[in-house]
């Protein structure tokens, strides 16, 4: 009867000792495959070992004659109590949405952007805030894969949509700097859809300008971006934008 009771004890402390491990292996496992999931685009660090875009004087003309693109649209998704849906292939995943009214301090919520057809991705914004001043990042996520690319901020909030090239071999991103009035950050970042899931994604250059902030950006074809930038004056009694052109070639990096 002694026997009987130890060995029922003993196969009641190797099956909690089996579950301790399976649990452990669990939220192991799911660490492992959310780090997996997501990358940093773009850090200072990552820019200050790549190249500096060379610019090179354009005229009004030569942007005006370039074609917009609209490679973002806003998508429609579910939303309830607050929260957006995005169905992905980890299942179907929940967002807060933001909200600036108030004097909400710490992580508020994400805001979605845009989302494009051609790539499949969404883009959505993390934001958040504190003694007034927000904060925000700006990341893509493949819904194919539920795989996340953060673009990392020039800056406190998140930067732009990124403008894709003619042929979407390169993309363009820009950040101005608050408070400033001439004052901007420009990353490029390499495209290769065939690439694995985090992989798709590669910066290659950027720029820092303390002689324009950049208002808009053209593709003339996967070598050459065309910025239009403007300089903030004061005059009469408010401020008004004077604008510059410049071109930037990626075969002269």
């Amino acid at each position: 009867m002694i026997n009987m009771k130890y060995k029922y004890l003993f196969i009641f402390l190797l099956s909690i000792n089996c579950t301790s491990i399976y649990a452990q292996k669990k939220v192991n496992n799911q660490k492992i495959s959310s780090d997996y999931r997501e990358v940093i685009l773009g850090t200072t660090e990552e820019y200050q070992k790549l190249p500096h875009l060379k610019l090179k004087s354009a005229s009004a003309e030569d942007f005006d004659q370039l074609p917009e693109t609209n490679f973002w649209t806003m998508p429609k998704v579910e939303k309830a109590n607050h929260h957006f849906y995005i169905q992905t292939s980890k299942g179907k995943q929940k967002f807060k949405i933001y909200s600036n009214e108030g004097n909400q301090k710490g992580w508020n919520g994400y805001e979605l952007l845009g989302y494009s057809h051609l790539l499949s991705l969404y883009a959505i914004s993390s934001n958040s805030s504190s003694e007034g001043i927000g904060f925000g990042e700006l990341f893509l996520l493949d819904p194919k894969n539920s795989f996340k690319y953060h673009i990392s901020s020039f800056g406190d909030w998140y930067v732009s949509l990124p403008v894709p090239s003619t042929q979407h071999k390169n993309f363009a991103y820009y950040h101005n700097t608050q408070y400033q009035h001439k004052n901007s950050d420009i990353g490029i970042l390499k495209f290769n859809a065939k690439a694995a899931a985090g992989k798709a994604f590669k910066p290659v250059a950027s720029l820092h300008s303390d002689e324009f902030a950049v208002e808009e950006m053209r593709w003339a074809d996967d070598n050459i971006l065309y910025i239009k930038g403007f300089e903030e004056i004061y005059n009469c009694d408010k401020w008004i934008k004077k604008y510059k052109y410049y071109r930037a070639a990626l075969s002269d990096l």
